[in-house]
């Protein structure tokens, strides 16, 4: 099996991870680097597992769903930015609305790819705007920019304007529907 090598920011080879999530606080519009230990990586391989060991540390039993306190967690795994074919995946995890209990979801494409490429594992996001938001990832920063202009926007014309807007058209752009409230 190929093994592969991504430093955390202390540059120490962790072997698929970086070392790092980047959490969001939607509310007071904060970021900050979340460091992981090499062993946390090692213990919980993979981005499900990595997101509901994220999620159960910071989660009260009995949280609303619909909370600003209950995370949304985007996690790569550590095949994700490597040479190896069909294996750019993330999960997104947190707990559903819908049920009140776990929820997860898989994914692939570029977007993982992109997000391990950024310099982060994976995002934790509370919190709750009180005005449209964006987070725009670019060489090891984060930063939470104004989406109102956003608003209202179907799927494609969001996409189109994100990448119009930040002068590259091949931008990986994630978003959680409803961002507006149309649809074609």
């Amino acid at each position: 099996m190929a093994k592969t090598s991504i430093s955390n920011q202390e540059g120490k080879a962790m072997k698929g991870y970086h070392g790092r999530f980047l959490e969001v606080d939607l509310t007071n519009r904060t970021t900050r680097d979340l460091p992981l230990s090499e062993d946390f990586c090692k213990k919980y391989i993979g981005g499900a597992t990595m997101a509901a060991a994220l999620i159960y540390e910071r989660l009260a039993p009995g949280t609303d769903p619909l909370a600003p306190e209950n995370p949304m967690v985007m996690a790569t795994g550590p095949f994700t930015g490597s040479p190896l074919p069909m294996v750019s995946r993330y999960a997104v995890a947190g707990i559903s609305p819908l049920t009140g209990f776990w929820g997860e979801a898989t994914s692939g494409g570029t977007f993982p790819f992109r997000l391990k490429g950024s310099g982060w594992d994976g995002i934790i996001i509370t919190g709750k705007a009180d005005t449209p938001v964006y987070l725009y990832l670019a060489g090891g920063k984060a930063e939470i920019r104004d989406a109102a202009a956003l608003w209202g926007q179907n799927t494609y014309a969001t996409q189109k304007q994100i990448k119009n807007e930040n002068k590259d058209d091949k931008l990986s752009v994630w978003f959680r529907w409803p961002f507006g409230n149309t649809e074609p």
